[in-house]
């Protein structure tokens, strides 16, 4: 899962700059279509600008990079058909990708891997939006589950039929669920939710049913001790558990570990590596399959808080807007206050605000800006919903918010001013050199040409009538590419 070619790390040099600037318009754009889902050009503006981000990345050879800004891709696709349920799910979650995507990128460019295991989680959570199997064939092998045999064989085993104990405890479980996602008596509802695992892996006689249920348990138990953060992701994880129960109790035990799914049980692991120690039954099992060849849950950590949104560019843009939402905040909260004929029309257009203020705070891990929005927000919607006007101490402490909003987004660009006078020195150890951009060059114009000598093929197959149209399709993924490589050789009309 590891990738590190002296193309992508020099390359990457020479275009960081067009891909940011291409990341931050394409971040725009999602906005301003999250706040006027049906201005749909946006989607049209922002799927060219990460089409040709894409390509680049191609040419570099970032595969985590690549990754990341194809997930981004179909999900603008897919709110262009329309084929997502949750558009405001779906838009916090691009934001959120198009942020952590330049900052990656500044990772990898201070030397570290390519590691597109780090991206798991942001992935993850764009596939959920679109409903579709997750990125566990990316994952790589994961130690521990072609030797865990005798582990496995050692635990407690309490002789009890397992598919009489599904039947007893899958509406336990089903209950458990509801509550966690109706975020109601979320502890208390984990916790069942963890039982429930723990009678099903004790009960189970087969090794595969065994690691199944000991993996959803250490996920329970890292959710409900607050060593791992939830996502939809997970949701939608514990949502297959909940299947695999009901599957369990329908056809039985041996044919149901016959047929367990590699792919949900190196998911629900890959989540439990990330979590924090401290939990008994969550460091068994990361121990078990984590400690060899796969990445630790330390080192996994360490790379998902480098990517937290900090990069320096993309700050400035970002502090920008979230000073230019703040501003239009307190001029209709002025307008209302010194309205003689006062509306609550004034107020309603602060909701969308107060929600676009929210997510880019959630997205740069501010959490408790993030939380004390969605508490102001909720109090003016209580407010609208009853047709009343806010009272005056409510006005005030929304007013009072704002001002905090405002230090946190000072105190924010000072932090990375400080963070980019500490890096200053080491960012000049990477500059490249004449000899590397020529190598850079002269790799990506061979490529250039092999893709163009693909595309020329199918064309004149085509024009042979030895293909049909549907065959040319194939040359646009060439196409792109070939776009991306001009963009990284500073010959941008040639790409056009």
């Amino acid at each position: 899962m590891k990738n590190k070619t002296s193309v992508g790390f020099n390359s990457l040099a020479w275009v960081k700059h067009e891909i940011d600037h291409s990341l931050d318009l394409a971040r725009t754009e999602i906005n301003y279509y999250a706040e006027a889902p049906e201005k749909t050009h946006h989607l049209d503006r922002a799927l060219s600008l990460l089409r040709d981000v894409e390509g680049t990345l191609g040419v570099a050879e970032l595969e985590g990079a690549a990754m990341l800004a194809e997930e981004s891709l179909e999900v603008i696709k897919a709110l262009a058909d329309q084929s997502v349920t949750n558009t405001e799910e779906a838009c916090k979650q691009l934001i959120r990708a198009l942020i952590q995507l330049p900052d990656y990128l500044d990772y990898v460019q201070t030397g570290q891997d390519d590691t597109p295991l780090v991206l798991v989680s942001v992935l993850n959570d764009l596939r959920a939006v679109r409903k579709v199997d997750f990125v566990s064939d990316k994952l790589g092998g994961i130690s521990g589950l072609d030797n865990d045999g005798q582990l496995l064989d050692n635990q407690l085993h309490s002789g009890e039929d397992l598919q009489s104990i599904a039947e007893l405890t899958r509406l336990v479980f089903e209950l458990g669920l509801l509550g966690w996602y109706r975020n109601s008596n979320v502890e208390e509802s984990l916790a069942k939710m963890a039982l429930v695992c723990r009678r099903l892996r004790v009960a189970s006689k087969h090794r595969a049913s065994r690691r199944l249920w000991w993996s959803a348990e250490a996920l329970t138990e890292a959710l409900q001790t607050n060593r791992l953060e939830p996502t939809d992701a997970i949701k939608t994880l514990l949502g297959r558990v909940d299947r695999e129960i009901k599957r369990l109790f329908s056809v039985g035990e041996d044919t149901f570990s016959a047929t367990i799914s590699l792919d949900l049980v190196k998911n629900l692991l890959y989540y439990i590596a990330i979590s924090k120690p401290g939990n008994a039954i969550v460091d068994e099992v990361r121990n078990a399959y984590f400690l060899d060849d796969s990445p630790s849950a330390e080192s996994l950590e360490g790379f998902q808080t480098s990517l937290s949104g900090h990069n320096k560019a993309l700050n400035r843009s970002v502090a920008m807007s979230l000073a230019e939402d703040l501003e239009e905040i307190k001029e209709h909260l002025d307008h209302y206050h010194r309205s003689d004929n006062q509306s609550l029309d004034d107020l309603q257009v602060l909701i969308p605000l107060l929600s676009r203020l929210g997510e880019t705070f959630t997205a740069l891990n501010l959490s408790l800006q993030a939380e004390e929005v969605s508490v102001r927000k909720e109090t003016l919607q209580t407010a609208l919903s009853e047709k009343r006007k806010p009272t005056k101490q409510e006005l005030e402490d929304v007013a009072q918010s704002l001002i905090e909003f405002e230090q946190s987004i000072f105190q924010f660009g000072i932090n990375q001013q400080t963070i980019r006078r500490a890096g200053s020195a080491e960012n000049k150890l990477f500059q490249p050199s004449d000899e590397q951009f020529d190598e850079v060059r002269s790799v990506v114009i061979i490529e250039v040409l092999a893709d163009i000598d693909r595309c020329k093929a199918v064309i004149q197959r085509y024009v042979s009538g030895l293909c049909s149209i549907v065959d040319l399709k194939e040359t646009l993924a060439y196409f792109s590419q070939v776009a991306g490589a001009m963009s990284l050789l500073n010959l941008e009309s040639a790409g056009v």
